[in-house]
C-alpha cells in the first residue's frame, strides 16, 4: 500500500479512532493498534513514524481532559526511566532490519500474555515506576508495544481507573515527544510520513472523546475483557507479520 493512497490514509484514521477510543477507557493498548494496523499494510518502521505524531495528540489532549486526575509524582517517576528507554529504542528501531521487529513485536507480545496471566507480578510498589518506565519506553520506540507493559507496571504502583488513565496519559507524551525527535534525526519522519499522521490524529482526537466516555462505565472487569480481547488481536497480527517478513 502506498504511503499516501486514499486506502492509507482510510486506515489510519479508522486505526486512530480504535486507538482513540481505547487508550481513553482503558488506559492502554493505543500504540498496540496503530502499529501492528499499519505495519501489516506499511511495514513497522513506517508504521511507527506515522503513529508517533498521532499518538503524540492524542496523549497530549487526554493529560489536558484529564489532568486533575493525574498522579504527578508517577508520572515523573515514569518519565525518568521511559525517556532514555525510548532514545535507545529508537536506535534499536533505526538499526535492525523489518524482519527483526516483527519478531520484536511478537516476543513483547508474548509478554503481554504473561502478564495477562498473572505471570509477572501486580506487588512491586511505586520503586518499580522508573525502572518499568524504561522498558516500556524501550518498547514503544523500537516497536510500538509499550503499552503491553504498561498494566503491570501501574497497577503494581496502586494506579488504576481514571488516575491510570491520566498519569499514563502524562508519561506518554515525554515518551512520544522522543520518538518524534529521535525518528526525525533518522529520516523516517518525513511530509508524506506527516501527511498521513495528520488523517490517524485526527481519528485519536475522536476516539479520545468516545473512549472518555465509555470510561465512565468501565469497570475493572470489562478493562480485563478489553484487555484481553485486545491481546489476542496483537498476538494474531505480529505472529503473521513475523511469520511472512522477508
Amino acid at each position: 500500500m502506498e504511503l499516501l493512497s486514499l486506502a492509507a490514509v482510510l486506515t489510519a484514521t479508522s486505526l486512530g479512532i480504535a486507538a482513540g477510543a481505547l487508550t481513553s477507557s482503558a488506559g492502554f493498548g493505543g500504540g498496540l493498534v496503530i502499529t501492528l494496523g499499519l505495519s501489516l499494510v506499511l511495514g513497522p518502521a513506517p508504521a511507527l513514524a506515522v503513529g508517533a505524531p498521532a499518538l503524540m495528540l492524542g496523549h497530549t489532549h487526554r493529560a489536558i481532559k484529564m489532568r486533575r486526575s493525574a498522579d504527578g509524582k508517577a508520572a515523573k517517576a515514569l518519565c525518568l526511566g521511559a525517556v532514555p528507554g525510548s532514545i535507545l529504542g529508537a536506535m534499536t528501531l533505526v538499526a535492525l532490519p523489518p524482519s527483526a521487529i516483527w519478531w520484536i513485536l511478537l516476543s513483547a507480545t508474548m509478554l503481554g500474555v504473561a502478564e495477562f496471566s498473572g505471570r509477572i507480578p501486580r506487588n512491586l510498589g511505586r520503586r518499580m515506576l522508573a525502572p518499568g518506565g524504561a522498558a516500556v519506553g524501550w518498547l514503544a520506540a523500537a516497536a510500538g508495544v509499550g503499552g503491553l507493559l504498561l498494566p503491570a507496571v501501574m497497577l503494581g504502583a496502586g494506579l488504576s481507573g481514571a488516575t491510570f488513565v491520566a498519569t499514563a496519559a502524562m508519561a506518554s507524551m515525554a515518551v512520544s515527544a522522543v520518538r518524534i525527535v529521535m525518528y526525525g534525526t533518522s529520516g523516517l519522519i518525513d511530509g508524506p510520513t506527516l501527511a498521513l499522521s495528520v488523517g490517524a490524529g485526527a481519528g485519536v482526537l475522536l476516539g479520545n472523546a468516545l473512549g472518555l466516555r465509555i470510561l465512565r462505565v468501565m469497570t475493572a472487569r470489562r478493562q480485563r475483557i478489553v484487555a484481553g480481547v485486545v491481546l489476542a488481536l496483537c498476538v494474531g497480527a505480529s505472529a503473521y507479520g513475523a511469520l511472512t517478513a522477508a
